[in-house]
């Protein structure tokens, strides 16, 4: 900070929101004087000051005070020229002058383009010459390195080859200070059983621990000598000697993390347990209307199993696909009838409305992103106010400006993509956060909370006002639909229909309520009985068995039952289930649709894999806040 309000002290003056047009010497003393304050950069500036700033500690824009260029680097070391300059241009403040560049690169950079050398063997890359040394032909030895979301190291998805080519760097460094940041230490990627899910999490905890601690100096020097010896590089040495050396690591330096309350104003989660979220959403569920079950279940008998996860939770929004419900057909009918097509994310407008305080909304693109913005806008319209919907990233600063919109008394509301507002992404004074999509595992669950709860996040409000409520918008089933019996007999009802009235999809879904009671009445099947829909091919192999001419008491029952259920014109369909194989009748049972993704979420796996994610973090944080176990 006081060397850029050195270099650039008219910039620095906008960031610390002082008169820019003050006296050289006044400025100077200002800024002097500010150097321990908060400053708050106006969002209208704040990307030209990172700009400038990042040019800065990059030098290599750098201008003398007639216009000519400033050559601060060569072959990774200052100039002379630069160490002259700067002496002369600022007597007495030497101490100020960078040892070293800074270069901000991509994670997928630093372990591609930034290890490339030339013919003679030196980095190609200005900053990558700083500190290089020949012995060992490691870009990263005599380096201070930083790494933000330091847990994307672990990760291979994109670029696997740069990724592992940038560990084996890391951990062959000598003389490097590596800072890692991260909240999420140990990935949740939710492809993982949740039976499995504990062994995978602690494969993953000790490969970031071998990151962290890296080889030690007692075996990076030999490891170096036989590198310089074979003439090759140190990293090579190491893929080939490495398990010699698999026991000697230690820290070099030390390692720390804030597990508890961030510092600074921050916000304090009213429900920070994930279980209590999980539990709330249920207690708060909204049943889908006949007409929207109606498509959950066509969806859920057309999508593959393993796709079913992405692609059902979108209908737990939507009662069509999100490129449909803008068009005009679609989105005026959707308007007429809110309850009946989307009652999902009616509830969450509503909270939304029946509350003056700032929000932010978080929902997937395919899963209504836009829809739910214009609905919002719409309902906000229709009770005559005026507060600001903002749903771009473009608008994130202007959401975040505390100086206007400290409470949302400009813009109350913001509605952000999942996937655009993402890692990174920062929203200040949010009093509640709503979460349209059920995170599919823990890492998600974290990743979406952190965009509101971030350190000093909640500067400027009253410490009983620096609160957070997260919520979690859930559907669930038609109650008569929750069992094997009523989801069978929906879906053999529902049959080819597509385009009904929502009057027609009720007096549906009303006739499996009679049918059930009739099966409970004349057949004795308890609806709510797991073995239900098996109970009654039974009784329906049963009544084949039996002929009408038979008499008897066994003859007579059947006679009795098949009347009772007469006028429900079932025939056919019992007559399908009889005949049903058993093999065939086991893969009807597993296919039923009996909960909604957001249900299977919420009560069976996200409380569980956020309680394995803790417990993999707990060797972390011994190593973090514990001085002794670093020895």
């Amino acid at each position: 900070r006081e060397y850029f309000a050195l270099t650039q002290p008219k910039m620095a003056a906008r960031a610390a929101g002082i008169d820019d047009s003050l006296a050289p010497e006044e400025l100077a003393k200002r800024l002097s004087a500010c150097q321990q304050e908060d400053w708050s950069v106006p969002s209208d500036a704040a990307v030209e000051i990172r700009s400038r700033l990042k040019e800065e500690l990059e030098m290599t824009n750098l201008r003398q005070d007639d216009g000519a260029p400033l050559r601060a680097i060569n072959r990774g070391k200052l100039t002379i020229t630069y160490r002259r300059w700067f002496r002369g241009k600022f007597p007495g403040k030497e101490h100020l002058m960078p040892a070293a560049p800074l270069r901000a690169v991509r994670l997928t950079t630093a372990g591609g383009a930034y290890l490339a050398v030339n013919e003679e063997g030196v980095p190609k890359n200005p900053v990558a010459k700083h500190g290089y040394d020949g012995r060992s032909k490691n870009a990263f030895d005599n380096v201070v390195v930083t790494i933000d979301e330091f847990h994307n190291l672990l990760v291979e998805r994109l670029y696997p080859e740069n990724i592992r080519r940038l560990r084996w760097h890391l951990m062959t460094a000598s003389n490097m200070t590596l800072a890692a940041f991260t909240g999420t230490p140990v990935l949740d990627d939710g492809k993982v059983a949740i039976r499995s899910l504990a062994a995978e999490l602690d494969r993953k905890t000790g490969a970031l621990m071998r990151l962290v601690l890296g080889r030690s100096g007692n075996a990076l020097p030999a490891l170096v000598a036989i590198a310089e010896a074979l003439g090759t590089t140190v990293v090579s040495v190491d893929l080939l000697l490495g398990a010699k050396f698999k026991e000697v690591r230690q820290f070099e330096g030390f390692v720390c993390s804030y597990h508890g309350h961030l510092p600074g104003a921050t916000a304090r989660l009213l429900n920070a347990d994930v279980a209590q979220v999980c539990e709330k959403a249920m207690e708060d569920a909204v049943e889908l209307t006949p007409v929207a079950a109606a498509r959950y279940f066509r969806k859920h008998r057309e999508t593959p199993r393993d796709k079913q996860r992405t692609i059902l939770a979108r209908y737990t929004n939507l009662e069509v696909a999100a490129s449909h419900i803008l068009q005009g057909r679609y989105f005026n009918r959707t308007l007429k009838n809110l309850k009946e097509y989307v009652p999902k994310l009616l509830s969450v407008v509503l909270k939304i409305l029946a509350s003056k305080q700032k929000a932010v909304v978080l929902v997937k693109a395919g899963s209504g992103h836009a829809f739910f913005v214009k609905l919002l806008e719409h309902l906000r319209d229709c009770r005559g106010e005026a507060w600001g919907i903002l749903s771009d990233r473009e608008g994130i600063d202007r959401f975040n400006d505390r100086q206007k919109n400290l409470r949302g008394e400009r813009d109350r509301v913001f509605v952000g993509q999942t996937g655009a507002c993402g890692e990174g992404t920062s929203f200040f004074n949010v009093r509640h956060l709503y979460l349209l999509d059920a995170p599919a595992n823990a890492t998600e669950f974290e990743q979406r909370v952190a965009r509101v709860d971030r350190g000093d996040g909640h500067r400027g409000l009253p410490m009983a006002e620096r609160t957070v409520t997260v919520e979690i918008a859930c559907a669930v089933l038609p109650g008569v639909l929750r069992n094997p019996l009523g989801a069978w007999l929906w879906r053999e009802l529902l049959g080819g229909a597509t385009a009904l009235p929502p009057s027609e999809w009720k007096a549906l879904l009303q006739r499996v309520e009679r049918i059930q009671e009739a099966f409970e009445k004349h057949l004795c099947i308890d609806p709510e009985d797991d073995d239900a829909l098996s109970e009654l091919r039974d009784v329906v192999k049963s009544w084949r068995a039996v002929d009408s001419k038979d008499s008897g008491s066994e003859a007579e029952s059947c006679h009795d039952q098949q009347k009772g259920l007469k006028n429900l014109r079932l025939n056919k369909m019992l007559d399908g289930l009889a005949r049903t194989s058993d093999e065939a009748f086991r893969k009807i049972a597993a296919s039923l649709c009996t909960t909604t993704v957001d249900e299977q979420l919420l009560v069976a796996e996200l409380p569980e894999r956020c309680l394995a994610v803790c417990r993999a973090h707990k060797p972390l944080r011994e190593v973090a806040m514990n001085p002794a176990s670093r020895r």
